[in-house]
């Protein structure tokens, strides 16, 4: 059992506000008690005043703030962070301070002396920095949220968007993973009358195709396979090719190939294949000039569609196609080679990676989920879309097509130490979040068995790490 330790909440989802730094549009979106305490502020007629922000400006905030003092920083950074003091008849009665995060502003200190607080010089101040930044590079001030009841109140009244936020690890965290296997489908009742056969048969085409325990052993035995062939040896190259573009690329897929034979990320005259991934189930555009490249030269085409089970024409020009069950279905195993059929024994022998039982397991499982498929790929789409709306589309590094089903989403972030952080804090939740290299940005679930609820968790502990960002 754990120790007792003193309580400490922050462990839940409260909704944070964001106010428009734009006067026109704010002045009707903010709640009226906010408009009739700006009015009465201003008939006692004071006046605020930016300052330096030095030591000694900050230690101004001493005689009437000395609770909550230790979230003062030392001195202002000039290059992000403002500092501002409303006076009555020449008489300091209240300051605050805001601090640049993510290209906004956001209100790190914020407190008025007792003469202050009876005439609403809190909500003047408030009101300065949009009359002060209207029209800046800033969209909107980060009022924040708080987990005091008469506090939050006060908040909520600025908000002309409004955001969820958690800051601390609750106790009992749950387990939301990238890929929708949890403990719940194990209980999964297949579907005895659906023909799993049919169903591929058609999906791939009227194509062969072998089942493997992964698509990452998919890969390693159709490199093996192609090497067996004659058509990849040792001194030959496969050209990886994704949908950004940059440098990352999953090792599940590199240390597969490598088995057989190099990799590169461009063509060179070693080039024998041509390994196109459609990262995260966002089409790769250079699908259909790299199919014709690879006809016109007589090299093989491999699409990789392991996050790309139902985005758009994905999977439709390779020689060979691989699929991942387990990232688009609820299920613990399973991937496809589409394009060649191997029988067990020969992927025994040849791959020691052949599982007839967990075959037989997973296509009665799968019995049960693929009458379901286009209610999977369209709640992916409205998580992405409502993902988007919690976090600005400015932040989603891919653009979401209408005929695609997310895998992931990538949000933007300014650097790759910030990436690290982001992504090691919010996997403290209970949230697997992975780090999107040499691209400044992270991934973490969208798929079909997340709700509002859950979303709302996994964005909210990812703004509680940009307050880090605050020094707070």
């Amino acid at each position: 059992m754990s120790q007792y330790q003193n309580y400490i909440s922050k462990d839940y989802v409260i909704w944070g506000s964001s106010l428009a730094l734009d006067k026109d549009k704010s002045w009707g979106k903010i709640d009226k008690r906010m408009r009739t305490a700006i009015r009465k502020a201003r008939s006692y007629n004071p006046v605020v005043k930016q300052v330096a922000g030095n030591a000694e400006n900050v230690k101004m905030f001493y005689q009437f703030c000395p609770p909550n003092r230790e979230d003062l920083p030392v001195d202002l950074n000039a290059s992000r962070q403002w500092m501002f003091f409303a006076y009555l008849n020449d008489v300091v009665a209240g300051g605050t301070i805001v601090t640049e995060v993510d290209g906004h502003l956001f209100l790190h200190f914020h407190a008025v002396t007792e003469e202050g607080r009876r005439k609403q010089i809190s909500s003047l101040l408030i009101w300065h920095i949009v009359e002060t930044f209207h029209n800046s590079k800033y969209t909107y001030l980060d009022i924040g949220a708080s987990y005091k009841p008469a506090l939050q109140k006060y908040f909520s009244g600025w908000a002309t968007e409004r955001y969820p936020v958690i800051l601390r690890p609750p106790e009992y965290r749950p387990q939301i993973a990238i890929a929708p296997f949890d403990a719940a489908a194990l209980a999964g009742e297949p579907n005895q009358n659906f023909d799993v056969a049919q169903f591929l048969n058609q999906k791939f085409n009227g194509r062969e195709y072998t089942f493997f325990p992964r698509g990452m052993y998919a890969i390693y035995a159709l490199c093996k396979w192609l090497k067996l062939q004659g058509v990849l040896t040792d001194s030959d190259e496969v050209c990886i090719d994704t949908t950004s573009n940059s440098p990352y690329v999953s090792s599940c897929v590199t240390s597969a190939i490598e088995q057989t034979c190099a990799w590169r990320r461009e063509i060179t005259p070693r080039t024998k294949a041509i390994f196109v991934i459609h990262e995260f189930g966002f089409f790769n555009g250079r699908t259909a000039a790299l199919q014709k490249y690879c006809r016109d030269n007589g090299l093989t085409l491999v699409e990789d569609c392991a996050y790309a089970w139902r985005s758009g024409r994905a999977g439709s020009f390779g020689d060979y196609v691989i699929y991942s069950l387990t990232k688009f279905f609820p299920l613990q195993f399973g991937g496809f080679l589409v394009g060649k059929q191997f029988d067990y024994r020969y992927m025994w022998d040849t791959f020691g990676c052949a599982d007839a039982g967990k075959e037989e397991k997973i296509l009665k499982e799968l019995a049960g989920f693929l009458p379901h498929e286009n209610e999977y790929a369209q709640q992916r789409a409205e998580n992405y879309r409502s993902v988007e709306n919690l976090v600005g589309r400015e932040k989603s590094f891919f653009t979401l097509r209408p005929d695609e089903a997310p895998g992931a989403f990538v949000l933007k972030v300014e650097s790759d130490a910030r990436m690290r952080e982001i992504s090691a804090f919010v996997r403290k939740f209970g949230v697997e979040c992975g780090n999107y290299y040499h691209n400044n940005a992270i991934f973490f679930p969208v798929h079909q068995g997340l709700q509002p609820s859950h979303l709302d968790y996994i964005v909210g502990a990812i703004r509680a790490m940009y307050r880090e960002g605050c020094g707070l």
